[in-house]
């Protein structure tokens, strides 16, 4: 596993846990995905990291860029290749493409695990900690904030950012245990049909106040708007439809997570997908990438958002209009 951890001059942590996609069942497990294969049309997760990591390490809210508030922290970006969001803890057996008998190893929590047990070695108290991640990272980020925060118990000051992780599956707890073998205590947590939003909820109901919850996503984003159509049984593909579905699923989960967690900030943009601007689908993350500093909602950057949750403790909500107006 490539890990990269920057040792910061405040005492201050942000662990980050990067997407990459997510395997489910046999199917998905036979195709991985790779930026070294030329067919890209059906893959589920990324097993490759060495040139994808340096894309992930280094952007938005993890960059030097001078306005980065965040720049001088210490920050552990874990990186991922098991297809588990990273709670897996199992080898998975599946045949592959060739007939061959494999194995997948759904090992994201074991090495998560690893990796933040020594970081405890070099910031055993943090005056603030920051748990975010994006795409199959933001959804690591809702499972294991409260893994992470019991590793520093004395931190008053905490925040979990989770951008663009929405997907809707009546199974997932099924899943979490047969297919990724994660812990008990975060299978106990999934009893609805959107994980993010039932981990956060038990985070909130966990902790209170002491924690600061955040969610962000664009209204019709492309890539978890494919992925709720294999969910559903609707093929794997980038289509408008899709899109109109993934923007009602938003609408719906977003209103039961303010109901569930009356201070929750949110933010909401509608920046197009270049590669499928004519389906009407939207950007897919903005927290690891430029967009943390160019995107704009409400006139409010993700970066603006973020500084005053994070620095002011005061969560904001941007963009709610976009989810009531956005049209094809």
């Amino acid at each position: 596993m490539f890990t990269d951890v920057r040792l910061g001059t405040e005492n201050k942590l942000l662990v980050f846990f990067s997407g990459g996609g997510v395997s489910i069942d046999e199917y998905t497990a036979a195709r991985p995905a790779s930026l070294y294969m030329r067919d890209k049309t059906d893959m589920f997760y990324t097993t490759r990291l060495d040139l994808f990591a340096d894309f992930v390490t280094r952007a938005g809210v993890l960059d030097d860029h001078p306005d980065n508030p965040f720049r001088d922290w210490t920050k552990v970006v874990l990186t991922y290749g098991t297809g588990d969001f990273h709670v897996g803890t199992k080898d998975f057996p599946y045949t592959a493409l060739d007939g061959s008998a494999r194995v997948l190893r759904h090992h994201g929590y074991t090495n998560y695990r690893a990796v933040l047990e020594a970081v405890t070695r070099w910031v055993p108290e943090p005056d603030d900690l920051l748990v975010a991640g994006c795409s199959a990272g933001a959804w690591g980020a809702a499972l294991l904030a409260d893994d992470v925060i019991g590793l520093f118990p004395e931190c008053s000051r905490i925040t979990c950012c989770v951008d663009s992780g929405l997907g809707v599956k009546a199974d997932w707890g099924r899943i979490a245990e047969d297919v990724w073998g994660a812990p008990e205590e975060i299978r106990a947590r999934l009893r609805g049909s959107d994980m993010v939003s039932d981990s956060l909820a038990a985070l909130h109901r966990d902790h209170g106040d002491r924690v600061e919850i955040l969610y962000a996503s664009s209204t019709r984003d492309a890539e978890l708007s494919r992925m709720q159509g294999y969910l559903d049984g609707d093929g794997f593909e980038h289509t408008r439809r899709a899109g109109e579905r993934f923007e009602g699923d938003l609408r719906r989960v977003s209103a039961e997570l303010v109901e569930r967690i009356p201070r929750i900030g949110l933010y909401f943009f509608d920046t197009p997908d270049r590669a499928h601007k004519r389906l009407g689908l939207t950007k897919h993350c903005m927290i690891a990438d430029a967009g943390f500093h160019r995107t704009s909602s409400d006139g409010i950057a993700p970066r603006e958002w973020l500084k005053r949750t994070v620095f002011g403790r005061d969560p904001q909500r941007v963009g709610l209009d976009l989810l009531a107006t956005s049209s094809a």
